[in-house]
């Protein structure tokens, strides 16, 4: 069974992500986060599900199993923030 995978970034990055997850087959995607973008449009497809601080509660609504940042080294200091604010509680992908 997949795992359904949930996207943090529906730019360039996520949308590569997305691509690669899909050759791979371990996981489906279920959505997009993105705090630049507006809640339901569709990206490839797939939908933003809302911004970073709807995760946990996505999560533990069982929307998602696992996630990835998909944010560019232009960002590192957000993609670190990200990470720490959801290590332990959320299992990422890799």
């Amino acid at each position: 069974m997949r795992q359904r995978l949930l996207i943090i970034g529906s730019g360039e990055f996520g949308q590569q992500a997305l691509h690669y997850s899909q050759i791979d087959g371990r996981y489906a995607v279920v959505g997009f986060i993105d705090d630049y973008r507006e809640k339901h449009i569709l990206i490839n497809g797939i939908p933003v599900l809302g911004n970073i601080d709807d995760i946990i509660a996505l999560y533990d609504a069982g929307r998602f199993d696992s996630m990835f940042i998909a944010i560019g080294y232009k960002h590192l200091r957000v993609k670190q923030a990200i990470f720490e604010r959801f290590y332990g509680k959320i299992p990422f992908a890799n």
